[in-house]
């Protein structure tokens, strides 16, 4: 399968992206836009308007799913710095976790010591 963009309309008015990559890997966004504004990366052009929802997590792979796509893993490094929505992140990581879909995330490095919880080390 070739790689896929998602562009997912939210509630208000807003839309996260998700990419498939034909290997396996789904991509998802943390949050949407962002606020690093980090030199090699357009999602920070705009600024953060918001972080994203554990709903609204979920629905960036539900999103996937009901076009046919089963990822064999998910990454957040899509839009937005995943360790500044903390509050949502651990608990869509500890959610993959129990239900065993391996997960990774992109970071610049920012509030380690939060994601540690959660992680072994």
């Amino acid at each position: 399968m070739e790689n896929q963009r998602f562009l997912i309309p939210l509630d208000d008015g807003l839309s996260v992206e998700a990419v498939y990559y034909g290997s396996g890997t789904l991509c998802l966004s943390s949050q949407a836009g962002c606020a690093l504004r980090c030199a090699f990366c357009a999602s920070g052009r705009l600024g953060l308007r918001r972080n994203l929802t554990l709903a609204e997590l979920s629905l960036q792979l539900q999103h996937a799913q009901g076009r046919g796509i089963t990822p064999k893993r998910l990454t957040l490094s899509g839009i937005g710095e995943p360790l500044h929505n903390a509050e949502t992140v651990i608990p869509f990581l500890a959610q993959c976790r129990e239900k065993g879909i391996p997960l990774s995330l992109t970071t610049t490095g920012c509030n380690l010591l939060r994601l540690a919880e959660i992680l072994p080390l």
